[in-house]
């Protein structure tokens, strides 16, 4: 049984989450003063209480601590979002004409462009003539988007930077349940957007001060030069940029979905495993030192101590790698001053200063992974290990290395169907080989960078080794892919089913733990509540009848939505399908797809000219695809429900107006901006009911029965 009273991260750590979480859905404030009254109370009742009285006062300062904990994690979180502040861009209630800015990350490849991000210093306000006439204090983080072909004058970290115009807000998602980088990128204080030629950028000064960041920077860009140079293959050098540096730019989708489709995608992401190897090299290599008296223990776990942050640093300061470094500077501390120390304790404890240094780390996929693998690791892994007694070294070793990818996949499969709706069915397989293949390749690669800075010309031997490792390990994931039903795909999990699955498997480790009937009652709960949230969620999709159009730029998808039936009309390709399927997925869709609504038996559907005309669930519908000029105006409208307007085939409105009564006009994203915005504009003036689905996002009409 674990007491809690030796333990108290255990007990403070869920504490701060709490309050953080409520500090960021509510933005409720608790006043300072209050907090202050709260923490001279506590201090009172624990310095002037007597020994003999204190067991009478440790509930209520149990619960005042607490309560001091949750408050302080609700603080933070609004400390923390710096679009609160009276400085931040956000709130300049003026137009200026440029901003200058630090750069405070190094360019990263994206597509077609280099994406970095800097930190707005003042706001500057110019005359007609182009002169300085005021300039404004300012903070806020800018993500800007550099043109590939401005690669030769990309921005480098601690760059002071003039730019011309105003960063845009980030937009929300333009289509129903994509990704919503807008928060992706608001949990790191980053709220606004720029693209950025090079005319509108003027760099003023360089970082001429040594500074620990800009050193690991530099040391980061000049390995990932070294890997580059010295391994052959575009995909092999990828896979060991992320192995090793956790730097995805050269990573190919391809490779990633096989990785992420076997589970083993965390090895990509440098986390506690890369951090744990590189932990056991040094412990081994600097072990000399232990014979020195009185200071080797401490010199060994000082060294370690700071070339792990430093990796950590040159890792890119991910969550995964800051858990692990913390946890692992606990570890290191409590061995050389040769205290016994509770891995749980110490988790807690990590995660405890992680978030009082960054709150918002919480909301962050990688952390919740992260620490849900590890807890799983520690608490699951040693009891499915004695599931079986293996006799050899070998299968003793296999099996080890399978009960910890079991327990991990138990920990954290309810957050993976939540956040990237697939299970990998063959995870065990891929984790046997990737695991060790991640050893050889974090260690070869590491190899490949000291020897790149020692002597350049010999670089190429052990990159060349590595890069064949690595095109073996990514042959193995790939055919693990191609086994039979290696992944299952489209599941759909609520925020309520997941938490209901982790009540459910807490319930089955503690009656394995405890053997106590009840919690079979409990995990039957469990189950019948999971239960039914899936039904209603069946019933509820099978009962929704809808018009969805998508917003891709330059083509038009439309959804035709009965129960789970479902017509997709329009080009799928890669494009359209990372905008459409997480609706699809959402929803619960059997889709067909037909690239052209006369191609759908599904469609009751006519052409008449240059028009084609829809009858769906009632609702009369007009498609307007081909050039529409002047025609005949009939003596009587046309009555409809929806006109669609596609592939710029409109040039007037006006002309559209007086062939149709419609209720609701809707721009499709086919159209050119500059033509959606010139209907957009037209619409108003004419009073016309209207969504133009490029500038307001998609559309999804819910049609009665």
């Amino acid at each position: 049984m674990l007491q809690w009273v030796p333990y108290p991260f255990l007990r403070m750590t869920p504490v701060l989450i709490a309050g953080i979480l409520t500090g960021y859905y509510t933005g409720l404030a608790f006043p300072l003063e209050g907090y202050g009254f709260l923490l001279l109370l506590y201090a009172l009742l624990v310095v002037g209480t007597p020994p003999r009285y204190r067991f009478y006062i440790s509930l209520p300062c149990g619960i005042i601590g607490l309560t001091l904990i949750f408050l302080l994690g609700g603080m933070l979180s609004n400390i923390k979002q710096e679009n609160k502040n009276a400085l931040h861009i956000s709130q300049a209630d003026s137009v200026y004409q440029y901003y200058t800015a630090t750069v405070v990350e190094s360019p990263q490849r994206r597509d077609k462009v280099f994406r970095t991000v800097v930190s707005v210093r003042q706001l500057v306000h110019t005359d007609s003539l182009g002169n300085i006439r005021q300039t404004r204090r300012s903070q806020g983080k800018v993500m800007l988007y550099q043109p590939e072909k401005d690669s030769l004058h990309l921005l480098q970290y601690g760059d002071q930077v003039l730019i011309k115009g105003q960063p845009e807000l980030v937009q929300p998602p333009a289509n129903p349940h994509a990704f919503d980088f807008r928060q992706h990128l608001a949990q790191k204080n980053i709220y606004h957007q720029q693209y950025l030629p090079a005319e509108n950028l003027t760099v003023y000064a360089h970082q001429t001060a040594w500074s620990l960041v800009a050193f690991a920077n530099s040391l980061r860009q000049e390995s990932q030069a070294i890997l580059l140079q010295n391994i052959p293959g575009r995909e092999a050098s990828g896979i060991a940029l992320a192995l090793t540096l956790g730097v995805k730019d050269y990573l190919s989708s391809e490779i990633s979905q096989s990785y992420a489709a076997t589970g083993a995608m965390h090895v990509l992401a440098v986390s506690g495993l890369h951090v744990g190897i590189i932990y056991l090299l040094l412990s081994w290599l600097l072990k000399p030192l232990l014979r020195i008296p009185n200071i080797g223990h401490g010199l060994r776990a000082g060294i370690c101590i700071a070339v792990l942050w430093l990796y950590a640093l040159v890792a890119g300061w991910s969550p995964s790698v800051l858990r692990a470094a913390t946890m692992f500077t606990f570890i290191i501390v409590a061995q050389a001053t040769r205290r016994q120390t509770n891995i749980y304790n110490t988790l807690a404890a990590s995660a405890f200063f992680l978030l009082c240094y960054d709150p918002l780390l919480v909301m962050t996929v990688g952390f919740q992974l992260s620490y849900l693998a590890v807890t799983g690791i520690v608490y699951l892994q040693p009891k499915i290990y004695r599931w079986f007694d293996f006799p050899y070294w070998l299968p003793d070793k296999i099996w080890s290395l399978t009960a910890v990818s079991i327990a991990a996949q138990v920990a954290t499969f309810p957050v993976s169907l939540y956040y990237f709706h697939q299970f990998p069915v063959y995870f065990w397989l891929s984790n046997l080989l990737v695991i060790p293949a991640a050893f050889i390749i974090l260690c070869l690669g590491l190899l490949t960078i000291a020897v790149g800075f020692a002597f350049p010309a010999a670089a190429y031997l052990p990159g060349w080794l590595l890069g064949h490792i690595i095109g073996w390990v990514n042959q193995g994931v790939v055919a693990i892919q191609q086994l039979p039903y290696s992944t299952w795909q489209d599941i759909t999990l609520s925020l309520p089913q997941m938490l209901l699955l982790y009540g459910l498997t807490a319930c089955i480790l503690l009656l394995m733990h405890k053997r106590q009937f009840r919690y079979t009652i409990y995990a039957f709960i469990c189950v019948l509540a999971f239960a039914g949230l899936r039904f209603y969620q069946f019933y509820r999709q099978n009962e929704q009848n809808s018009l969805t159009f998508y917003s891709i730029d330059g083509q038009r998808n439309v959804d035709f939505t009965t129960g789970l039936q479902n017509v997709h009309v329009g080009e799928y390709n890669d494009q359209a399908k990372f905008h459409v399927s997480p609706n699809h997925i959402q929803a619960g869709l059997l889709t067909s797809f037909v690239h052209d609504t006369l191609s759908s038996n599904a469609l009751a559907l006519q052409k008449a000219g240059n028009l084609k005309l829809c009858v769906w669930h009632g609702q009369k519908i007009i498609f307007v695809e081909e050039p529409f000029g002047r025609t005949t105006l009939p003596e009587q409208k046309i009555k409809a429900d929806l006109v669609v307007i596609s592939h710029n085939s409109v040039k007037r409105l006006e002309t559209l107006c007086a062939l149709f009564d419609f209720s609701l006009l809707v721009i499709d994203s086919s159209n050119s901006p500059y033509r959606s915005q010139k209907l957009a504009d037209e619409a108003e003036k004419l009073r016309v009911p209207y969504h133009a689905v490029s500038q307001q996002g998609a559309l999804t009409l819910h049609i009665p029965d």
